[in-house]
């Protein structure tokens, strides 16, 4: 069957046209009115209808006219078959004997009540879909066999979208949606379906309400330590009524950390036990909140859900040595010594010596200072300030892997670091005008001065030169860079975030500083300025500068009540962040998450470099993970960046693995790494397991579609319209380009020329 059907263009003059043709009728009819000589009746209507049509043509191909033939085939329908987890549940109540048959049944005594309904009137095609679309599993869809590779959520909205780039997708008429509607990924599939361009129908699988209890999320706020107690809050939903008592407890591999008792709060709503566990030994720690199970509830899969906690052996040791008393250093200590994770230990230098402000007693900082510490923070001082003896302990400290954070204070700020720095500006130096060596870390920590920013004409300033008579770059406002965003986040919402950096405060006394090569900026300043947090690798360890005065700013506001604490935790942050050292074995090997999902791919990085911390490209890098019961897996990483390598593993049982990797090169060993993940049996699939009919009902009405349930099915399929599942392909011919139409134009003028000269008219 073809369909024609003619357009014209959307802002065609219709009334200037008509008038128009109207004018040219009248002249065709005014050229033949005269009587001499004479014509035959036959050429007197026919000459003037041919000058008019060729006119008439002529004025409506003005309008851009469009002729559009659609060649309609077949009618074709595809079922889009919901084959993820939550259709494992039962289709309907649980009675006492036990659960019926499972969704997954149901859907497909679905399908066959649709071919049966639709044999002879239409071809029925059956996907199945998941997490995506699986196009390429379509034939064994067909006979029932086939499951999507990827159960673990249920996005009918990314299988819309990919079924309309799909072979089957572009011969459909309809589409016919067989699912319990329980979306929980991917993007709208009411948007999805109604950009198809054709209806998209719904059957609803399975019945509501079910009884349920649910463990829906597992939170760790703070860092756990050994010794230190974490608060852990597990979330609880339930369909039972207000006031029941529901017992949650917190497990960790079958030894009981804590319960409580929580109430249902009803109407399917969410409730929170919170428990305080106190860790007793360091690594990955997998506890699980676990609810009792209620009796008749649709599943029990659901009752209980992991969380996996990094537990550090102890209290990470900050070490604080400063020049003297002052605003930041007041404020950052505050901040440290609020957390009790971290165990603080301040060095002051007075005009009588040094003293430690937490034993309130005179003590000067030595190198047995540095046993246990994590982090040292150094204010307004550099290396070579400590003495020989600390200065050459704290550089091995910080190759070897320890954090050191440089507060620069007043003039001339981080211009002191480095072998160029006058000795007679460092604390107690005994004579002016002699030049150091700037310590051991002196070469690890020079910094380059930056003429366009210097407070005199621009002009080379090398490395290590005196800083004598160099102004500073005067303030400047932070503005944190977005690939730092994670680490300076002020706040869980990232534009309340962003809009409390912008009202920071300026800092001052900016040294014209300009970071290295290998130099990480994380806070520059306004207008192309210094920068004013940048951080630097020294062997294991790393070193976060801090460029100027006034950060103490930074907590302080009286149009943001939260900027306290943003300061508070922007401190403790730093201070975990510089505990942690940077890669100093050749290999080394981490998951993506700690713990997955069940049902989720893991992924595991791996990164290689060599002793220069240089990464590893073309290396071979295999290996093998175990499970609790001991049973290997081989799995080989993937290179992608430079020195970079990674594993995808898919459908993991639920547990704990251990993983061992190697890389080779050329048939050497260029390093070996282990690590350890968990896999959890909680799913996406099973936070919401009772049907949503509204999901489906919107997804069809979006479309033009019609929705019903699986158990009227087969009275549904024959009411639905054939003729509107016969989609046709559309061509389309722009008329006002076509030669043929102008041939005939110029035919229809030809032709009326010659007859009137044939009858010896002019």
């Amino acid at each position: 069957m073809t369909d024609l059907s003619l357009h014209l263009a959307p802002n065609a003059p219709w009334l200037a046209l008509v008038l128009l043709t109207a004018a040219l009728a009248v002249l065709g009819l005014w050229a033949y009115r005269f009587a001499v000589p004479p014509l035959r009746p036959a050429a007197r209507r026919a000459l003037p209808a041919l000058r008019i049509a060729a006119f008439a043509l002529l004025a409506w191909l003005l309008a851009q006219p469009v002729l559009e033939r659609t060649a309609r085939g077949g009618a074709r329908l595809v079922v889009l078959l919901d084959r993820s987890r939550s259709m494992d549940l039962p289709a309907g109540r649980v009675p006492e004997s036990g659960p019926g048959p499972a969704r997954a049944q149901a859907a497909e005594r679905v399908v066959e009540e649709l071919r049966r309904a639709w044999r002879g009137r239409a071809a029925v095609d059956v996907i199945p879909f998941a997490s995506r679309l699986e196009p390429d599993t379509a034939r064994g869809a067909r006979t029932g066999s086939a499951l999507p590779r990827r159960r673990d959520a249920t996005a009918p909205g990314d299988a819309l979208a990919s079924l309309a780039l799909a072979p089957e997708g572009q011969q459909a008429g309809g589409v016919v949606v067989v699912s319990d509607g329980a979306v929980n990924a991917g993007e709208d599939p009411a948007a999805a379906a109604r950009a198809l361009g054709f209806p998209v129908h719904a059957v609803l699988v399975g019945e509501g309400p079910v009884r349920d209890r649910a463990v829906t999320e597992v939170e760790s706020p703070g860092a756990a330590q050994v010794g230190r107690p974490v608060r852990v809050r597990a979330r609880v939903v339930s369909t039972e009524e207000r006031g029941t008592p529901m017992l949650v407890r917190l497990l960790d591999e079958g030894r009981e950390l804590g319960r409580a008792t929580v109430m249902a709060p009803g109407g399917g709503a969410e409730t929170t036990a919170e428990f305080s566990v106190v860790p007793v030994r360091s690594g990955l720690a997998v506890w699980t909140a676990r609810l009792d199970s209620l009796p008749g509830q649709i599943t029990a899969a659901n009752d209980a859900r992991q969380i996996a906690v990094e537990v550090a052996p102890g209290r990470l040791g900050v070490l604080i040595v400063s020049a003297g008393l002052n605003w930041d250093l007041t404020f950052m200590r505050r901040a440290l010594l609020g957390d009790s994770s971290l165990a603080v230990a301040t060095f002051v230098r007075e005009r009588s010596g040094w003293r430690a402000l937490e034993r309130g007693a005179a003590a000067a900082p030595t190198a047995a200072a540095l046993r246990g510490q994590a982090v040292v923070v150094l204010d307004a001082l550099a290396p070579a300030d400590l003495g020989a003896e600390l200065d050459a302990a704290l550089a091995a400290f910080v190759r070897g892997g320890g954090g050191l954070m440089v507060l620069g204070g007043p003039a001339p700020g981080l211009a002191r670091l480095g072998p160029g720095y006058p000795r007679a500006a460092r604390v107690g130096a005994p004579a002016a005008g002699q030049s150091g060596s700037g310590g051991a870390l002196g070469a690890d920590l020079a910094l380059a001065l930056d003429p366009s920013l210097v407070g005199r004409p621009p002009g080379r300033v090398p490395v290590g030169a005196p800083t004598e008579g160099v102004s500073g770059a005067g303030p400047g406002s932070p503005e944190p860079v977005p690939e730092a965003s994670e680490l300076l986040a002020w706040d869980d919402d990232p534009a309340r975030g962003e809009r409390a950096w912008r009202a920071a405060a300026p800092l001052a006394d900016l040294a014209p500083v300009r970071p290295g090569p290998g130099d990480r900026v994380l806070v520059g300043s306004a207008g192309g300025g210094p920068p004013l947090l940048f951080t630097r690798r020294i062997g294991r360890g790393q070193a976060l500068l801090v460029n100027g005065t006034g950060v103490w700013r930074w907590s302080l506001s009286g149009a943001d009540e939260l900027t306290a604490e943003r300061g508070r935790v922007l401190w403790r942050r730093l201070m975990r962040w510089l505990a942690e050292p940077v890669q100093g074995e050749p290999l080394r090997v981490r998951p993506e998450r700690w713990l997955t999902s069940g049902g989720e791919p893991v992924r595991l990085f791996a990164t290689l470099q060599d002793a220069a911390f240089r990464p590893v490209a073309g290396a071979t890098v295999e290996g093998e993970i175990r499970d609790a019961s001991g049973r290997a897996q081989r799995v080989s990483f993937e290179p992608r960046a430079a020195g970079s390598y990674v594993a995808d593993l898919e459908e993991l049982p639920a547990g704990r693995y251990g993983v061992s990797a190697r890389a080779t090169r050329g048939g050497a060993e260029l390093g070996r790494s282990a690590t350890e993940f968990a896999v959890d049996r909680w799913s996406l699939e099973l936070a919401r397991v009772e049907p949503d009919s509204a999901a489906l009902a919107a997804m069809a009405a979006a479309s033009g579609g019609r929705m019903t349930r699986a158990d009227q099915v087969a009275r549904w399929a024959r009411g639905l319209p054939t003729r509107s599942l016969a989609r046709g392909r559309t061509e389309s011919l722009r008329l006002w380009e076509s030669p043929w139409l102008f041939a005939l134009v110029v035919g229809l003028l030809s032709l009326e020329w010659a007859w009137r000269r044939r009858r010896g008219l002019p």
